[in-house]
C-alpha cells in the first residue's frame, strides 16, 4: 500500500531537457495552472545526482549552500509585500526538502506530498539534466511513481544543436561563469557536459527503451512559442485549454556578437549524428532552422 495516499492517482509532469530549449518558459506557464503542484525549485536535480553524479555537477553542494544562504537572508518587504514573503518562505522550505533528499530515500515524494493540495491532479518539475539518464534509470523513475499509483508524463524539448551550444555559452557568460562566450568557443568543443546535453539522439533512444509513445512528448524550441504547440502540450497532458503569454523572456542570454558562419558550421559538424538522427526520426516535423 502506498504511504502517499494524497498522491495516488496524480500525474507527474517531468521535463527532462534540453537546456536552453525553452524549459524555463514552459515551467512558468505550467505554474499558472491551479491543477498543478509545481516545485518552487524548477530543477530539483534529484534523479541525475542519484544515477549519473559524474555528469550532474555539484548540485548537492549548491543546494546546501543555497539553503544556508536562504535561511540566513533577511527578506525585505518591497514590491509584492506578503506575496513576496510567501514565495520566499516556499522557496526556503523547498530547499530544505531538497537537501533532505540526499539523506532520506523518501525525501523526493515527501516534497511533493507536502506541496500537493487535495484538488490538484498534477505534480511538476523540469530538470534538463535528466536527459543524461539511461533507460534503466528511467525505468527506476517510473517504478518509483507507479509504486504509489502516480502516472508519469515526460516532456523533452530540443533546440537546434549548434544554436543550443552557443546559447549555453552566452548563458554561462551572463551568469559570470565564463568571461567571454566567443573566446570560450574553441575550448567548448572539448566539453563533455555541453556535448552530452546536446545528444538528443541518445536521450530519445533511452527514453523509448523505457517508455511507450503515449508517455512521451517531443517539442522544439523553434516552434514552442505558438498556440499550436501549447495546445499540443495541453492535449498530451490532459490540461484544459488556456492561452499562454509569449512575451516574457526567461533566463535571457547576454547580448554578444554572433559567431561567424565558419564556427557555426563547425558546431553543426560537431553534432552531425544528432542532426542526422533527428532528421530521420522527425522528418517534416523538424523545424526549418535545423536544416542546412
Amino acid at each position: 500500500m502506498s504511504c502517499y495516499p494524497k498522491l495516488n492517482g496524480k500525474t507527474m509532469i517531468m521535463g527532462v531537457g534540453a537546456p536552453r530549449a525553452g524549459t524555463s518558459w514552459l515551467f512558468q506557464f505550467l505554474r499558472t495552472y491551479d491543477e498543478i503542484a509545481c516545485s518552487p525549485i524548477k530543477e530539483v536535480h534529484y534523479f541525475d545526482t542519484r544515477y549519473v553524479p559524474h555528469l550532474s555537477g555539484d548540485w548537492n553542494r549548491d543546494f546546501e549552500l543555497a539553503t544556508a544562504e536562504a535561511l540566513l537572508a533577511k527578506p525585505h518587504s518591497v514590491h509584492g509585500g506578503k506575496s513576496r514573503l510567501r514565495r520566499i518562505k516556499a522557496y526556503r522550505e523547498a530547499l530544505i526538502d531538497r537537501v533532505r533528499m540526499d539523506y532520506c530515500p523518501e525525501g523526493y515524494l515527501d516534497h511533493f506530498d507536502r506541496l500537493c493540495g487535495s484538488d490538484q491532479k498534477y505534480l511538476c518539475e523540469i530538470t534538463p539534466a535528466y536527459m543524461m539518464l539511461q533507460a534503466d534509470h528511467f525505468r527506476k523513475v517510473e517504478a518509483l511513481f507507479s509504486a504509489h499509483d502516480i502516472k508519469l508524463k515526460i516532456i523533452f524539448l530540443m533546440r537546434d544543436p549548434a544554436s543550443r551550444h552557443w546559447s549555453q555559452l552566452k548563458y554561462q557568460q551572463a551568469r559570470g561563469k565564463i568571461e567571454d562566450a566567443r573566446a570560450e568557443l574553441e575550448k567548448s568543443f572539448e566539453s563533455s557536459v555541453l556535448y552530452e546535453r546536446t545528444r538528443y539522439d541518445k536521450t530519445i533512444t533511452e527514453l523509448e527503451k523505457a517508455f511507450p509513445a503515449n508517455m512521451l512528448f517531443y517539442g522544439f524550441y523553434e516552434n514552442l512559442f505558438s498556440s499550436e504547440t501549447v495546445a499540443a502540450i495541453q492535449k498530451f497532458l490532459g490540461l484544459p485549454a488556456k492561452p499562454a503569454s509569449f512575451d516574457q523572456v526567461i533566463n535571457r542570454s547576454v547580448k554578444t556578437k554572433s559567431i561567424d558562419e565558419n564556427s557555426f558550421g563547425r558546431l553543426r559538424d560537431h553534432y552531425a549524428e544528432v542532426y542526422d538522427f533527428c532528421q530521420s526520426r522527425f522528418g517534416d516535423r523538424l523545424p526549418e532552422e535545423w536544416r542546412d
